[in-house]
């Protein structure tokens, strides 16, 4: 399988993904009364931005084929690792109101570690729960932001 089909693909299953997320947010979140507000109360924030950025990398890998497609002619070995990534990511999002934020991201992390290569699971645990962490922070502390806090309502502390 050639590296244009491949990444072809991988666009068109973000970009549904990326609908996905905006369908929802449009339609479940507005009728739940949680799309708009302040940020305590606009849980689709996070989901957006994730969203935005996803938006960002395919606009980048867009243009890059665009620039460099006469110069790049080397096949890509179709090894699954974007499919992986996607369907996890997928997951992700379906259960990210249910289990929250704070469980569910270190996990989404740790397999997309194991996914890519990570083998060292202590190191990778400590990353995944550090990287997470280090996202809420930013979220909650810095953006205000309340992020999807599940059925076991795990937060974290107000620090500021």
């Amino acid at each position: 399988m050639g590296r244009n089909f491949a990444e072809t693909l991988f666009i068109l299953l973000l970009v549904g993904a990326i609908l996905l997320v905006f369908y929802d947010v449009n339609t479940s979140m507005v009728e739940q009364g949680i799309a708009k507000g302040d940020a305590y109360q606009n849980a689709a924030a996070y989901p957006i931005v994730l969203s935005i950025i996803l938006i960002l990398c395919i606009s980048l890998v867009i243009f890059r084929n665009l620039i460099f497609r006469n110069i790049e002619k080397t096949n890509l070995i179709f090894d699954l690792k974007h499919i992986q990534l996607f369907i996890i990511f997928c997951i992700y999002l379906i259960f990210l109101d249910m289990i929250g934020y704070h469980l569910l991201t270190p996990i989404l992390l740790f397999i997309t570690s194991f996914i890519y290569g990570e083998r060292n699971w202590f190191i990778t645990i400590i990353y995944s729960i550090i990287i997470s962490l280090l996202i809420a922070l930013i979220f909650e502390e810095l953006l205000n932001v309340v992020l999807p806090v599940g059925v076991f309502e795990i937060a974290l502390p107000v620090l500021l």
